[in-house]
């Protein structure tokens, strides 16, 4: 039990980290361009808001990567984010039409009715659900949208050994630190339960980037399990020992500027969204 408490205390703390928040602005994972434009297409297809002066809301938008996905979709798009770090870099960031906020998932201040399209990127997992769907039901407009997504863990496809390293790792090494909510993301949003009718669900949809392989370390230690694992076992050896194998297996013998390959790496999107009839 004390071990499950740190561990959640830990947890929520992550995302106040100013170091966390740079690293996780700089790599995490993008979303694919055929993500907005199935949300889009529902949105036409179903009888939503398709004016000029539509207005999207991005909860638990951490950095702001899922919020500028839409800014040039949207007449306004609004970010708000519990963690003040995550939010700075965010607005570090910001394009012309896109405002931040601090504001909890399920108690926003904003007027009922307010946004025709509502996004949550990689972060339901984190809120109370049955609070977020009424929250949802009174500030998204007649006839607008609320779409949830996220995508699995990253796979390897061009080198087979360094992929099952990867692979050990995160379901072996990092399996004690991994929250209970993490299992949400593994079973792609399996249990969501969006409070309209008018529904679709794409699971068809992926990230496919080439990242070097630092930059592929440097996303794992933003994983919360990683960040945990570093922060409850301080001047611990397995992630070096880990990153040391990794590169071992793709041809160097250490993780440096001079041995940096490119990979391909893939990561499953998957995505809900509904409207409010």
């Amino acid at each position: 039990m004390a071990f499950a408490s740190e561990k959640m205390n830990t947890l929520y703390r992550m995302f106040e980290d100013s170091s966390h928040a740079e690293n996780y602005s700089m790599y995490r994972l993008g979303y694919p361009e055929e993500l907005k434009q199935s949300i889009l297409t529902f949105m036409a297809d179903n009888g939503c808001n398709q004016s000029d002066t539509r207005l999207l809301l991005d909860i638990g938008c951490g950095t702001g990567i899922s919020t500028r996905l839409f800014s040039d979709s949207c007449t306004s798009c609004w970010g708000v984010d519990i963690s003040y770090e995550q939010l700075k870099q965010a607005i570090s960031r910001k394009g012309r039409n896109v405002f931040y906020l601090m504001s909890l998932a399920e108690s926003t201040c904003f007027k009922d009715n307010t946004f025709d399209l509502i996004t949550v990127g990689q972060a339901w997992h984190w809120f109370d659900a049955d609070r977020f769907n009424e929250e949802v039901k009174r500030i998204l407009a007649p006839h607008g949208c609320i779409a949830v997504y996220g995508y699995s863990f990253p796979t390897i496809l061009n080198h087979d050994k360094a992929q099952e390293i990867l692979y050990k790792f995160y379901t072996v090494t990092l399996a004690p630190y991994w929250s209970e909510r993490r299992e949400l993301v593994r079973s792609h949003y399996s249990s969501l339960v969006l409070p309209f009718k008018t529904k679709f669900r794409n699971d068809n949809l992926s990230i496919n980037v080439k990242v070097t392989l630092n930059g592929l370390l440097n996303y794992i230690d933003t994983t919360s399990a990683a960040h945990l694992m570093n922060k409850i076992n301080p001047g611990n050896t397995i992630t070096k020992d880990f990153k040391q194998e990794l590169a071992v297996a793709i041809g160097g013998s250490d993780v440096s500027k001079d041995f940096n390959p490119l990979l391909d790496i893939r990561a499953s999107v998957f995505m809900e969204i509904a409207k409010k009839d």
